[in-house]
């Protein structure tokens, strides 16, 4: 497996650092999911990102050197003079799909940003990233958090991507990659694991 791993890296960075530019208009809204706990695995709570979340099952979670080697690509990928720094958290791997999900914690490196528009000024940076036309955006709130998507299709590869701050101003992504035959086998279980994020109030 840690072969394919290495050719899904590359092929799935673009959606890690940056989304298509969608010329629509955001639109705000509640939105309430279907959890289905059938979809997912066990919960992972995270005290130190400040997040209660849970993942599709039948995934694999790489540590170590698969870690890394994702960790170092994705900063390789962003240019040091655009102010952002990724550190990868987390990142899971259906060998069976071939399915994807990742955390991300996002750091700007102006201390002069103030913490309540980290958000807005990342959402800015990835609309700028990237030229193409196949992203749909929106902005929606779930549980009192306002929550950024992007939803991607590239070829056979669909990608929602999330981003978010936790009750402490941090900044976070979360990447669901999946192959466009598997996607509606997935989106369920992709759903399932949005409704199960939680913040941890650290305030």
């Amino acid at each position: 497996m840690q072969k394919y791993i290495i050719t899904l890296s590359i092929m799935v960075l673009s959606f890690l650092v940056g989304c298509a530019e969608n010329k629509e208009k955001i639109s705000t809204s509640d939105i309430e999911f279907n959890v289905n706990k059938n979809l997912l695995s066990e919960e992972i709570s995270d005290s130190t990102l400040g997040i209660i979340f849970s993942i599709p099952k039948n995934v694999e979670r790489l540590e170590g050197k698969n870690l890394e080697a994702f960790h170092s690509q994705i900063n390789n990928e962003i240019d040091p003079a655009s102010g952002v720094k990724y550190s990868l958290q987390y990142i899971f791997f259906n060998d069976s799909t071939r399915s994807l999900f990742s955390v991300i914690n996002v750091t700007l490196l102006d201390s002069l940003i103030p913490k309540y528009d980290r958000q807005k000024v990342f959402n800015d940076f990835l609309i700028s990233s990237i030229d193409t036309n196949k992203t749909k955006t929106a902005t929606f709130t779930k549980d009192g958090i306002k929550i950024y998507q992007y939803l991607t299709q590239h070829n056979d590869i669909i990608s929602f991507k999330l981003t978010f701050l936790t009750s402490n101003y941090d900044l976070l992504q979360f990447d669901y990659i999946s192959r466009k035959e598997n996607y509606p086998n997935e989106i369920k279980a992709i759903e399932s694991s949005i409704g199960s994020i939680k913040l941890i109030n650290k305030k």
